[in-house]
């Protein structure tokens, strides 16, 4: 639920009238919401923030919010999206030393399948919200998370560079790979023309993906172009001879 207005007062009213509107559906449905889980994120410059009631409860305020798997922040710099989203990443990395080591354990090839099909696709999550512009800081962080598991993939002493790394395994920096999944989204999905580098993509240049049947094939015969009884005739014949 959004919320907008042009002061502070305005928009807790604003907000406060909205969330009445829906408790009004949710009872009418029999559906129970969690009055002390509620909160709200404040996307503005103002410090003290609007004051939200549900019925007689004030919504308490978060700098931080979980919203299918992606977190926002008050600032949407994407900073503690790319914390927590690290933190998962590193988590994966403590299960995988336990599979390899730097002598034992499994091959740097089946390493490398487990991090492109797991580890990156934890990172990459929500990427095409987020990955558009990613920033110095961004880039730092996602160095960061992928350093660790560049060693235990190729076994290379603590003091190797992260770009020497990147080049043995053949692995991109997660940077570029997670911006040019962001502008494939954009360009393909969405449909919206890109500009990079001074070179301009246009969406309707690109083919369409083949999204399957559209209707049950069984929709499409018609009976007068297939005969049963003639083809089953053939068949028979064929059995018959075949076996002779």
């Amino acid at each position: 639920m959004t919320s907008a207005a042009e002061s502070e007062r305005k928009l807790g009213t604003a907000a406060s009238e909205a969330l009445k509107i829906f408790k009004t559906w949710s009872d009418r449905h029999g559906l129970e919401i969690s009055k002390e889980k509620t909160q709200f994120l404040l996307l503005s410059n103002l410090r003290r923030g609007p004051s939200i009631y549900w019925g007689s409860q004030r919504v308490k305020r978060t700098k931080t919010l979980k919203y299918l798997g992606v977190h926002l922040g008050s600032k949407l710099n994407w900073a503690h999206h790319l914390v927590q989203q690290g933190a998962k990443a590193l988590q994966q990395h403590s299960q995988l030393v336990k599979l390899a080591g730097c002598t034992w354990g499994i091959s740097p090839k089946l390493r490398t399948q487990l991090y492109r099909a797991v580890t990156e696709r934890t990172v990459a999550h929500g990427v095409s919200a987020w990955g558009r512009y990613i920033t110095y800081r961004m880039i730092t962080k996602l160095s960061q998370k992928q350093r660790p598991l560049l060693l235990n993939i190729t076994g290379a002493y603590r003091t190797s560079p992260t770009s020497a790394l990147q080049v043995i395994t053949g692995i991109m920096p997660l940077d570029i790979k997670l911006e040019a999944e962001a502008q494939l989204v954009q360009l393909i999905r969405l449909k919206k023309n890109l500009t990079i580098e001074g070179e301009e993509y246009n969406y309707e240049t690109y083919e369409e993906k083949a999204t399957g049947w559209s209707r049950h094939p069984a929709e499409f015969i018609d009976e007068e172009r297939v005969n049963l009884e003639e083809n089953l005739g053939v068949v028979r014949n064929q059995y018959i001879h075949g076996w002779l």
